[in-house]
């Protein structure tokens, strides 16, 4: 067994860009920065930076709610958690939509069945960072009174035609989290061209928290326990202790403030080279399609035409719950982590009003899914030894 390990994410960012981000500590212009490189990548009019993506989305759902009398917001079957304490969080009612093991695009029948005159808002979440085909015509299939939210947490650089992700919906919100195509450590966005909605999230805006030299100094502190805990040597031998770090539950609540200056500075440091990121992840994952669709027992993800996925994992379903585990286990034991995602669908965490047996495609992908790790970091020797490996099992 070997101590190297890939990890299932990893961190662009080198040590140089940290020292060079820490001239932004006490910068408020380092947001101003930041906003304006993702302005100019998403073509939105509006950008706004958040502590998180969750707190993006929350803000997003608390404006609209005071644009209209309704209560209900549409969901994902199989997604993260998180987003039903959000919808809570903002008052609102989550119902819930089943999505397609091809692609994990939202399954349209289901979709437009839970459509109602109380739905606010339909979420679509471009998950793993594969897009959600056709989203123009789904949006021209709702009413002129329901908004359409995209969920670009995962898809930060995935483009449908050569737009990227954030630009079609009524609001979009990106997460720079961990483990995110641009990770900060942390913070999230805001994006859309609606123009009341944008008045009513500046009005929600001008009451969160500003930076304290705490919130900063812990924000550095995290990008280097990451930075550090990603390294695969460092990985291999701590993986025992890093994993009780990672997250195992949706958590009940979350805080809504601001992004830090440092975390605005490191993600205007990144975009220098953020394309070339995305690319590698698009490329290594459609390296491991063109590997991998043939082998008996396994489904690849479909990539709808005229996208351009930056896959933030690359997702496969195995015939068998078994077959995924011991595909995890033989990958594990030859220094490449996988991770089974979600481990189970929404209607299975929160007692929202639904049945176990609901919502079966969203069940069958908790049982059957593994994702790999197709990061920048993740070099075509990996890839080959990923694949061979697979096929064997």
């Amino acid at each position: 067994m070997t101590l190297a390990r890939t990890p299932i994410i990893d961190v662009p960012y080198r040590w140089r860009d940290m020292l060079r981000a820490v001239k932004y500590v006490n910068a408020p212009s380092a947001r101003g920065e930041f906003i304006s490189v993702l302005r100019g990548r998403v073509h939105s009019e509006h950008v706004y930076l958040t502590s998180s993506g969750i707190a993006s989305f929350y803000i997003i759902l608390k404006a609209m709610a005071k644009m209209s009398h309704k209560t209900e917001v549409l969901l994902p079957a199989y997604t993260a958690g998180s987003l039903v304490t959000a919808v809570l969080k903002a008052g609102l009612r989550p119902v819930l939509y089943d999505v397609c093991t091809e692609d994990f695009n939202p399954d349209e029948g289901s979709l437009f069945k839970a459509i109602s005159d109380k739905t606010l808002a339909v979420l679509g979440v471009h998950l793993f960072g594969i897009c959600i085909r056709d989203i123009e015509r789904l949006k021209k299939r709702m009413s002129a009174d329901t908004y359409l939210i995209e969920d670009c947490a995962q898809a930060s650089g995935s483009m449908i035609g050569n737009e990227y992700v954030g630009s079609f919906g009524d609001a979009g919100f990106f997460s720079f989290n961990r483990g995110k195509n641009i990770p900060l450590g942390g913070g999230g966005c805001i994006v859309t061209d609606n123009e009341k909605l944008a008045s009513e999230i500046e009005k929600i805006l001008e009451g969160l928290k500003d930076e304290t030299w705490f919130r900063e100094a812990l924000a550095f502190f995290k990008v280097v326990i990451v930075r550090l805990g990603t390294d695969p040597l460092i990985y291999g031998i701590g993986s025992p202790i890093i994993s009780n770090f990672k997250d195992t539950a949706p958590s009940h609540d979350f805080p809504v403030e601001g992004i830090s200056y440092f975390q605005s500075g490191l993600g205007a440091i990144l975009a220098e080279r953020a394309e070339g990121f995305f690319l590698k992840r698009y490329n290594n994952g459609m390296r491991l399609i063109s590997v991998l669709k043939n082998v008996r027992g396994l489904t690849v993800p479909r990539v709808p035409g005229n996208t351009r996925p930056a896959f933030n994992r690359f997702p496969i379903l195995f015939e068998t719950t078994e077959a995924r585990d011991a595909a995890a286990e033989i990958l594990w034991h030859n220094g490449i982590e996988a991770s089974r995602m979600y481990s189970k669908p929404v209607h299975h965490m929160f007692d929202i009003g639904y049945k176990k047996e609901d919502f079966p495609n969203a069940g069958s992908i908790s049982r059957r899914l593994l994702t790999l790790p197709v990061h920048p970091s993740v070099d075509g020797k990996v890839l080959e030894k990923m694949a061979e490996l697979i096929r064997n099992i």
